[in-house]
């Protein structure tokens, strides 16, 4: 056996001998899109799959709009948060990621009993609206055990799941349970026009839970603009009062977050993207008329259309 056999020997009998990383498990980065509030994996179907043409596994949670409902008024996230422990659990473990997250079970009785016994919020279900007192109340559902992961995935949070995430990522026991993502399973963090900054009233609450640490993983806080509030229309105005902007009708924004809120993300890379962002795929025109037309009529970019994606996608694949 002569040198150049030995030296290849080596470094084969190396290569299977060294641990292998979670990262390191599979060529392409493995990414959990998370959609905002009200808004269901069909309407994220499309980020995902541009997501994938640049080279990473992006799969959706599995959130219907309706799962929303048990969380309305300020209430624990929980059931929003298990969904997101699922997306990741597969994205993390599966030999191939597809564009949706398997749904687990959950019926309509499932849903009603969410909504009866899920805690905070102005109905104070379970004597507070404060996370810190919520008591420990399981989501219903079959979710089901985490399989052993072969790597770490990123997590792109649109709106009210970017701060919702930040639940997911920390160590600390939020309504009985402690999610602990960043604890290897969840290497990144990007949030698209979510509202980092707590305003008042009740529904903030969770945010301010939120906001009591950094981002513990790397993150990136995206905020679009171009939709000012003197020029809006009421809905949008609403909003941004409503994420607390101190004078709504003179800030800018993405026609439902403020700039200043969707930057406020304590430890983490900033990126105002250039010209007019839309908060949202698409906007029910009963609801906001100029966002829907800004979209459907002018072709006013979202965050994840390709003129937009090519600015924040690299910080999910650079080292």
């Amino acid at each position: 056996m002569d040198l150049r056999m030995l030296l290849g020997l080596a470094v084969r009998t190396a290569a299977l001998s060294a641990p292998t990383s979670l990262a390191a498990s599979s060529a392409r980065p493995a990414v959990v899109v998370v959609p905002g509030f009200l808004y269901g994996s069909e309407d994220f179907v499309g980020l995902a799959e541009a997501l994938r043409r640049r080279g990473v596994d992006a799969t959706v949670a599995p959130i219907a709009w309706w799962h929303w409902i048990p969380c309305l008024g300020g209430r624990s996230v929980r059931p929003i948060l298990e969904r997101i422990q699922c997306a990741v659990d597969y994205a993390s473990s599966a030999d191939v990621v597809a564009v949706e997250a398997p749904a687990p079970a959950y019926s309509p009785l499932d849903l009603w009993r969410d909504f009866r016994q899920t805690p905070g919020g102005v109905m104070a279900v379970g004597g507070s609206a404060d996370p810190d007192e919520f008591p420990d109340v399981a989501p219903c559902g079959g979710f089901g055990d985490a399989p052993p992961p072969r790597r770490a995935c990123a997590i792109v949070g649109h709106s009210a799941s970017g701060w919702i995430s930040r639940i997911f990522l920390s160590s600390r026991t939020y309504g009985g349970k402690a999610y602990g993502g960043s604890g290897g399973r969840v290497s990144k963090l990007v949030t698209l026009g979510s509202p980092h900054a707590a305003s008042e009233g009740v529904a903030f609450a969770n945010v301010a839970w939120a906001n009591r640490e950094a981002a513990p993983v790397p993150a990136l806080a995206v905020a679009g603009g171009g939709f000012g509030g003197a020029t809006a229309e009421s809905f949008t105005t609403d909003s941004y009062a409503f994420c607390g902007a101190p004078d709504a009708e003179t800030c800018d924004g993405d026609g439902v977050t403020p700039v200043a809120s969707a930057l406020d993300l304590p430890g983490a890379e900033t990126l105002l993207l250039e010209g007019a962002t839309l908060h949202a795929p698409q906007f029910p025109r009963w609801l906001a008329p100029q966002l829907h037309d800004a979209g459907v009529k002018s072709g006013t970019p979202w965050f994840g259309d390709d003129a937009r994606l090519d600015a924040w996608a690299p910080f999910l694949t650079d080292a």
